[in-house]
């Protein structure tokens, strides 16, 4: 069993790189932080802590981050196994 404080700062280096790469599809894509937060309905702050990886973010809101940056099921479901193995479960 990993010890929790190990799984605990692979999570945190998750949410950086899931934060990091919806900040770069939406700035290739032109988009401001209000504007992927208004296509998403969520708020500028979600935005703003999930592209700083310094929050967690729920199920449903990063799934409308994603949708409304047109991210692929593959690249949903590559990002969730990722995450699923950083908390330690199966991926």
């Amino acid at each position: 069993m990993k010890h929790p404080v190990s799984r605990n700062a692979h999570a945190h280096d998750v949410r950086r790189f899931v934060g990091q790469m919806i900040k770069q599809v939406r700035a290739r894509q032109g988009l401001t932080a209000i504007d992927l937060a208004t296509d998403a309905n969520v708020s500028i702050g979600t935005v703003r802590n999930v592209e700083s990886g310094t929050t967690e973010i729920g199920f449903g809101a990063m799934l409308d981050l994603f949708w409304a940056l047109d991210f692929s099921a593959d690249d949903v479901l590559a990002i969730l196994a990722e995450d699923a193995r950083a908390r330690g479960g199966a991926a």
